[in-house]
């Protein structure tokens, strides 16, 4: 049994994409990746058997960084942590809200999700957990899943991003790599939250950078 297979019937019980078949829904997989270089360096350095992904989207980023993984190992997994229910933007934007493909006022995200991960031939690598960030840090705790890789890129505000930091540092193994999304001058709340999250954890913090739109946390 694989990584990702045993997880996945930890959490679910079974295999999520197991029915999905020829997937009813064509793949979709535009989406937010850039300066994915960075991913490739952290993922080359640590060889992870485990990625931790905590705002996933349509998978783009996780599907990225399952291929690069792959090039060190056979057996690893990447735990996709999202609610697939957009944010306030997308509810309140009419062109954000065509992404969520609402059904019945419900969005369906998930399934274009899942149909881009099976479309990659990546469905025995790939983990779906469909939560709110605080609820899916208690279900890594319960089952007691740490990783040497986590990249952040969920909520953009400052007490999200904080709050997603915070939680998931705890997940992240001693001398492990966090990686977070968007550390742009149009997202202050995400630099804002880098920033004091360095100065509140200074004395764990081996090294941190920031590349590109990357930030990059190293530690002890």
């Amino acid at each position: 049994m694989s990584l990702a297979e045993e997880l996945n019937r930890k959490i679910h019980g079974g295999i999520p994409f197991a029915d999905v078949g020829t997937p009813e829904r064509a793949p979709d997989p535009t989406g937010w990746l850039i300066f994915e270089e960075v991913l490739d360096q952290v993922i080359d350095f640590q060889k992870p058997e485990i990625i931790i992904e905590v705002g996933t989207w349509k998978g783009a980023s996780a599907l990225h960084m399952a291929r690069r993984a792959a090039q060190h190992r056979q057996d690893f997994a990447v735990i996709c942590i999202d609610t697939w229910l957009g944010s306030a933007v997308h509810w309140l934007e009419t062109d954000y809200r065509v992404q969520l493909q609402c059904r019945h006022g419900y969005p369906t995200l998930y399934e274009t999700f899942l149909s881009n991960v099976v479309s990659a031939g990546l469905a025995e690598r790939i983990v779906p957990l469909p939560l709110s960030s605080d609820q899916a840090v208690l279900v890594l705790e319960a089952l007691e899943i740490t990783a040497p890789v986590i990249y952040i890129d969920a909520g953009h505000d400052l007490e999200a991003v904080r709050a997603d930091m915070e939680r998931y540092w705890k997940r992240l193994r001693p001398r492990g790599i966090m990686v977070g999304d968007d550390h742009l001058d149009c997202w202050p709340g995400v630099v804002e939250a880098f920033a004091v999250f360095c100065q509140d954890h200074a004395g764990e913090i081996a090294n941190h950078e920031v590349v590109g739109n990357k930030w990059i946390l190293r530690k002890n």
